[in-house]
């Protein structure tokens, strides 16, 4: 990764590594800026002052290690996205929903979409469809 994170610097592009994608951009004079999504989308933009590798490995490394704390909220999807991740249709979790099939703490409408818990997904679902 050492060798694929210093091309970075001279110029912006795009990589996927240990289940992260990292964008990094030249900015002007001695910045660059570091855009690290996870998996799951979640993305942390960081500014990096000096090219050093050593400064940057050591700052991916906190990040990483953020992103190893789990929020609940990793674990709650809109009925599109978990309809999504489990190979169905819109319809038929929004359909589930509406007739019950979730627990009470596994389905809730919030505003206009439903979110749905991945706990909820797998009982009624069984494992996600791209796992």
């Amino acid at each position: 990764m050492k060798n694929t994170v210093e091309d970075f610097f001279t110029t912006d592009t795009y990589s996927a590594d240990r289940g992260y994608i990292i964008h990094l951009s030249r900015a002007p004079e001695f910045a660059a800026q570091a855009v690290v999504e996870d998996a799951d989308g979640k993305r942390t933009l960081v500014d990096i002052s000096h090219r050093d590798w050593d400064d940057f490995e050591e700052l991916l490394g906190i990040i990483v290690e953020e992103y190893e704390v789990p929020s609940p909220l990793d674990d709650v999807f809109t009925a599109a996205e978990a309809a999504a991740l489990w190979g169905l249709d819109e319809s038929t979790v929004k359909k589930a929903c509406l007739q019950g099939r979730f627990r009470h703490y596994e389905a809730k409408k919030s505003g206009w979409p439903w979110l749905v818990t991945r706990q909820g997904m797998e009982r009624l679902y069984g494992s996600k469809h791209s796992e």
